[in-house]
């Protein structure tokens, strides 16, 4: 079987969890004997070779590559968000790869930068489609269904404009998938991918072998931790907000990832400025779970999946988690964690009590988490990735 996996960007181009997920899965895909072969958008054209699989990097026009997307002028993005809904020279960016190729399997993933007329060129060329969504890229502008300051119930009139286009392309798939049973439900229920054949939730892989639990200083101290972009729709300011609220003089709190916004979070850092909170700023996972007792993700959007939450299990640190979205569907309830609801003053701060004054339940949580982790084990989802192929090829 011959697959090309098509995402946004790809290594060394990381900007987040769906690149890390996408090169988890070409590899093990190469790893259980599946021809495997990436394309990703690029500044430029090129061909390179990683971790010995073929890369192709498309230079796809539009007003700016979609890894400059943070810094492009705001006037230009209504711009670039249009062309991107159906741009009319991603096919041709495209068809060569196909001829050179010549998969049995076109499987797209992130889409931005590529839009969905890259579906066009796989059905010209009479090659079965499997799509899966990570996020909600297909039916909000900005892919997180997040506006002022909180999570969308519904979608604003400029993205149901934006999707019209989007949706009526998706009757071009053959299989979807979904990260979690959230992201793929929403899709189906407002009318996406109606012609496909294979509708299945398959969450992202997560690298698990050789972790156990960390082993956490005995220092007196409860340690909260924080994984992911300092931005305001990760909810970074509720969990410092509900940090400083409480009078545990044994909590900490550590935030670990890379800001969206230098000024952001230059300003969280002076509004909460506090003994107990460090800003630790980018570090690789063995080190950030060695250092924390507690993941909490406080995101106020609709998140597809909580990949940090799950690379902690494989550590043994339990979670808190908010009920955005697909990331409560990683947490099992008093056994590898707590949901809380973003929506409801003081839930979050009335959870991290709950282990400030019963530490002991970290400990218990442990081994429910390393167990959960392997749920996620890359060569188990890699097998239901395959499955798949093997249906939509049937």
């Amino acid at each position: 079987m011959n697959v090309l996996l098509v995402n946004s960007l790809y290594y060394p181009n990381v900007i987040g969890g769906a690149e890390r997920s996408t090169q988890i899965l070409a590899e093990g895909l190469a790893a259980a004997g599946i021809r495997t072969t990436v394309v990703c958008t690029s500044d430029k054209n090129a061909i390179n070779t990683v971790n010995g699989l073929t890369v192709h990097y498309l230079k796809v026009p539009n007003l700016y590559w979609v890894k400059d997307a943070r810094s492009a002028p705001a006037l230009l993005k209504p711009i670039w968000h249009a062309l991107d809904t159906d741009n009319p020279f991603t096919p041709s960016r495209l068809e060569p790869v196909l001829k050179v190729e010549k998969p049995d399997i076109v499987h797209t993933a992130n889409l931005s930068g590529f839009s969905p007329a890259l579906w066009k060129a796989a059905k010209t060329a009479d090659i079965p489609i499997v799509h899966t969504i990570r996020d909600m890229y297909l039916g909000c502008v900005r892919s997180a269904m997040f506006r002022n300051g909180k999570g969308c119930v519904s979608q604003c009139p400029s993205c149901k404009l934006y999707s019209v286009v989007r949706k009526r392309l998706s009757g071009l798939v053959t299989g979807v998938t979904g990260v979690s049973e959230y992201v793929l439900r929403w899709h189906l229920e407002h009318g996406y991918f109606e012609k496909a054949a294979v509708k299945q939730c398959i969450y992202n892989p997560v690298v698990t072998n050789g972790h156990g639990p960390s082993d956490r200083p005995k220092d007196g101290h409860l340690t909260f931790g924080f994984v992911g972009e300092i931005s305001p729709h990760k909810g970074v300011e509720l969990l410092l907000r509900a940090f400083r609220s409480l009078k545990h003089e044994n909590a900490r709190l550590k935030i670990y990832g890379r800001p969206f916004d230098d000024t952001y979070e230059k300003r969280l850092r002076d509004k909460y400025n506090d003994p107990r909170i460090e800003f630790a700023g980018f570090a690789k996972p063995k080190e950030i779970f060695a250092s924390i007792d507690l993941n909490v993700l406080p995101s106020l959007c609709h998140e597809a999946f909580p990949r940090a939450v799950v690379e902690g299990y494989s550590y043994g640190v339990p979670a808190i988690v908010s009920s955005q979205g697909g990331i409560p569907e990683a947490v099992l309830e008093n056994e590898t964690g707590t949901v809380f609801d973003p929506g409801r003053p003081g839930d979050l701060s009335e959870r991290m009590i709950r282990y400030l004054d019963h530490p002991e339940l970290v400990g218990q949580m442990r081994s429910n988490c390393i167990q959960r982790a392997q749920k996620y084990a890359a060569e188990k989802i890699v097998r239901q990735y395959i499955d798949v192929y093997e249906r939509v090829l049937k």
